[in-house]
C-alpha cells in the first residue's frame, strides 16, 4: 500500500518535524532553575521562509546557539541542515549537527550515541 501526498504538505510536515526536534533539543539543553530565568537574545540572523527556503540562526546569553537552513530537495521535499550547541553541566560545549531529508533525520556529534554492529 502506498500513500501519496502533494509536495507542499510533505514540505510542511518535514519543516514542522525539524522545528519540533530543534526546540526539543534546545529545551533539553537549557538549565532550568525553578521556573527558569529570562534569556536574552544576543544574535538573531533568521530569514523568513519562502517556499522550502529559510534560515534560522540565533545565539542566546545562556550559551545556546542554533543554526539551521532549509532548502528544496531533489524530489520536492524540504531538506534541512543545521546544528545546535549548548554548555553541559560540566562546562563542556556540546554541538549536535543534523540533516533531515528524504532519508530521514540524522544527527551527528561526539555526544550522539552510535549503533555498534556486532
Amino acid at each position: 500500500m502506498s500513500v501519496f501526498c502533494d509536495s507542499s504538505s510533505t514540505n510542511n510536515l518535514n519543516m514542522k518535524i525539524v522545528i519540533l526536534l530543534a526546540l526539543v533539543g534546545v529545551a533539553f539543553a537549557a538549565k532550568l532553575d525553578g521556573l527558569g530565568g529570562n534569556v536574552q537574545v544576543l544574535r538573531d540572523d533568521s530569514v523568513a521562509p519562502v517556499g522550502a527556503r529559510y534560515r534560522t540562526s540565533f545565539q542566546l546569553d545562556n550559551g545556546i546557539t542554533v543554526d539551521e537552513e532549509g532548502t528544496e530537495g531533489s524530489v520536492g521535499q524540504s531538506v534541512v541542515r543545521g546544528s545546535y550547541s549548548y554548555t553541559s553541566p560540566e562546562g563542556e560545549i556540546i554541538t549536535i549537527n543534523y540533516v533531515a531529508d528524504e532519508n530521514g533525520y540524522r544527527a551527528t556529534g561526539p555526544s550522539v550515541p552510535t549503533l555498534s554492529r556486532a
